[in-house]
């Protein structure tokens, strides 16, 4: 149904190797919380861009947006080229909360 880009720039001596994969992204209701993840498929395209398409099914879709409209955090999981894992979390804030509101009411949902 979308699309979502994630593009990371690692410097050449980057302890861990780069970054291998984005198996997913996790919305949660609070910091702490588990959260669940967008239904989707991930791919590394090249080396620091990576593509998580999201389901067509039409269930999954409506679950996805829900997740993005809701949740106000985000874990964006990284697996690097050593092996290790690492997980980036942010907050939506307000602003970020008007771009997803703004986005998902342009996708004509």
């Amino acid at each position: 149904s979308h699309l979502i880009e994630v593009t990371v720039d690692t410097p050449s001596n980057f302890p861990g190797g780069g970054i291998n994969e984005i198996p997913r992204i996790v919305l949660k209701p609070n910091e702490e919380a588990r959260g669940d993840a967008l239904v989707g498929a991930a791919a590394k395209v090249a080396d620091g861009f990576f593509w998580i398409a999201l389901s067509a099914n039409p269930t999954d879709i409506q679950s996805n947006l829900g997740l993005l409209d809701d949740r106000n955090w985000i874990d964006l999981p990284f697996v690097y080229g050593n092996g290790q894992r690492a997980i980036l979390t942010f907050e939506k804030g307000g602003p970020g909360e008007r771009v997803f509101a703004n986005a998902i009411s342009a996708w004509g949902t």
